[in-house]
C-alpha cells in the first residue's frame, strides 16, 4: 500500500506552454501538437502523447519544456534510458526548469538511484522562486526514507507540511513513520490531517486511520472509518480491505458499545448516589445539648 501512495507523492510535473507574440511559423505549429500533446500525457493517452510531442519537438528541437514532456511520454511509454536523455536535453536548454529537473530526480528515485536523485531535488532547493519546494521536500524525505535515516525523513516530512499544511504524502508519510514508533496518537493526528480538503479523496489514508484507531482499541472509531471507505470508496482495493477488517472489528465494536453504556450507566448511579448523599447531609441537624 506503501508504494502505490508513492506514485502519488512523486508527481511528474508537465510545464504550460509559454506565449508569445514573436514566434516563428514553426514555432507556432509546434505550440499547437505540443498543447494537444500534453492534453493527451494528462489523460494517460501516451501514444498520442508521444507522437503530437514528437512533432512538436522536431519543428522546435530548442524548446525546453516540449523536452520536458516529451521525455515523460518517453517515460509512460516504459522507455526510461530516452526518458532520461529528453530530460537532461531540457536542462541543458534551460538549467532553470526546475520542472524538468524535479521529473528527472523522480525518474532516478524510481530506479532506485537515490544519490543522483538526491542532487537533483537539492539542486531544485536553490530555485527560490520554484512554488513546489513543498514536494521537493517531501521526496527528498522519501529518499532518506529508503536509506533509512528516519530521523532525517521525518524532519523533510514535517518541512513539507509546514510549506504547504494541505500537501497529502507528507502528512500521510508521516502517520506511517509514527506507526513504525508505535506512537500511534501521533498517527491518528497525521492522518486526520492526511484527509482534510482535497486530500480526502485519498482512500490509502483512512484506511491507515482505521488501522491506528484498531491499535488504540478504539474499535467504535474504527468500525465507522472502515464503513465510510466502504460506503465512499466502494472501487477502491481500500473497500475491499475494510470489509474484511470490519467484520473483526465490529465486534469489538459491539462489545466496546455495551461496555461504554454500562460505564455510562455505572457514572450516572454514582452522581445520583453522590447527589442523594450531599442532600442527606443537608437535611440532617445535630442533635444540641
Amino acid at each position: 500500500m506503501r508504494n502505490l501512495f508513492l506514485l502519488f507523492s512523486i508527481v511528474f510535473l508537465l510545464a504550460g506552454c509559454s506565449t508569445t507574440d514573436k514566434l516563428t511559423s514553426k514555432q507556432k505549429k509546434a505550440s499547437i501538437y505540443y498543447s494537444h500533446g500534453t492534453k493527451m500525457l494528462m489523460g494517460q493517452q501516451y501514444t498520442d502523447a508521444l507522437k503530437y510531442l514528437s512533432t512538436a519537438f522536431k519543428l522546435d528541437p530548442e524548446n525546453s519544456m516540449i523536452a520536458n514532456n516529451l521525455g515523460m511520454a518517453y517515460f509512460f511509454k516504459k522507455q526510461t534510458t530516452t526518458a532520461i536523455n529528453f530530460m537532461l536535453l531540457s536542462l541543458r536548454l534551460n538549467p532553470q526548469n526546475s520542472d524538468a529537473r524535479n521529473n528527472l530526480a523522480s525518474i532516478y528515485y524510481k530506479n532506485k538511484n537515490y544519490d543522483k536523485a538526491l542532487e537533483q531535488y537539492q539542486l531544485i532547493q536553490k530555485d527560490l522562486i520554484y512554488p513546489h519546494q513543498y514536494r521537493t521536500m517531501a521526496n527528498i524525505g522519501l529518499i532518506y526514507l529508503a536509506k533509512g535515516m528516519n530521523l532525517a525523513a521525518v524532519e523533510h516530512f514535517k518541512l513539507s507540511t509546514r510549506e504547504n499544511p494541505d500537501y497529502c504524502p507528507a502528512h500521510y508519510n508521516l502517520g506511517i513513520m509514527s506507526v513504525k514508533r508505535h506512537n500511534y496518537n501521533g498517527a491518528v493526528q497525521n492522518f486526520k490531517n492526511g484527509i482534510m480538503g482535497s486530500c480526502y479523496e485519498q482512500p490509502a489514508t483512512h484506511y491507515q486511520l482505521a488501522l491506528a484507531y484498531i491499535k488504540l482499541r478504539k474499535y467504535i472509531l474504527a468500525d465507522e472509518k472502515l464503513i465510510e471507505i466502504q460506503e465512499k470508496f466502494p472501487k477502491s482495493q481500500y473497500a475491499v480491505l475494510a470489509s474484511t477488517r470490519s467484520i473483526e472489528v465490529a465486534s469489538h465494536a459491539k462489545r466496546a458499545k455495551s461496555l461504554d453504556e454500562v460505564a455510562l450507566l455505572k457514572e450516572k448511579y454514582i452522581k445520583l448516589q453522590e447527589k442523594e448523599d450531599s442532600e442527606g447531609d443537608k437535611s440532617y441537624v445535630s442533635p444540641s445539648f
